[in-house]
Formats: C-alpha cells, sequence, structure tokens
C-alpha cells in the first residue's frame, strides 16, 4: 500500500479518508478531472513529487555507472556501455512523459481554481 510509505508529518496523506486519498491519486496521475476544492492539494502533490524525482537523479546516474564499470571490468566493455546508454534513454524517456502529464494536469488545477473564482 503506497499511503503508508507517503504518510509523514508534512505529508497531508496521513489526516485523508482512504476515499479521499484515492480520489487525488487519480486526479493526481490526470485519470479524474480536478475539482476545485482539491486543486491546491494535486498542486502540491505533483510539486513535491517533482522535487523527490530530482534529488533521485544523482543517485540513478551513479548506479548506471556503476553497472557499465562492473560490465567493463567483466571484460564486456561494449555491453556495459551499451547498458548505461539504455538504461539513461528509459530513464530520461520516462522523465519527459511524466514531466508532460504533470504539466497536463497543472493546467487541469489552474482552470480549476479559475473556475472557484
Amino acid at each position: 500500500m503506497p499511503f503508508i510509505y507517503w504518510s509523514s508529518a508534512d505529508y497531508p496523506f496521513s489526516q485523508l479518508d482512504p476515499d479521499r486519498r484515492r480520489l487525488l491519486v487519480r486526479q493526481m496521475f490526470g485519470r479524474e478531472p480536478v475539482t476545485a476544492e482539491s486543486a491546491e492539494l494535486v498542486r502540491f502533490l505533483i510539486r513535491r513529487k517533482r522535487r523527490r524525482a530530482t534529488a533521485l537523479m544523482p543517485s540513478l546516474l551513479a548506479m548506471f555507472l556503476i553497472l557499465a564499470a562492473l560490465a567493463i571490468a567483466a571484460g564486456y566493455p561494449g555491453w556495459g556501455l551499451l547498458g548505461a546508454v539504455l538504461l539513461l534513454a528509459v530513464l530520461v524517456t520516462a522523465t519527459q512523459y511524466e514531466k508532460r502529464r504533470e504539466d497536463r494536469v497543472l493546467r487541469l488545477t489552474d482552470e480549476a481554481n479559475l473556475d472557484r473564482e
């Protein structure tokens, strides 16, 4: 259950009931329309997700370099570099896909805020 990991003192999921959590996650991933009353919370969740992903990037790049170094040390220099490049390409593609989806949801939250005013 991902909500156990997400619940902390600075994260609002611990104070929400399970149905509200599910709705917020669906809104955050663009599966449900963003309502005016939840727009600010959805925006907060997306910003927090982006900060965590940005903080994770150096660790992932270090892991790719370690995998490439291990493959080179094992006598497979071509496979090591190819694997590192392939993993990096997957990471960049997934990051861009998530960014586009989050930008779309952020636009929807802005529209929901405008409807409320």
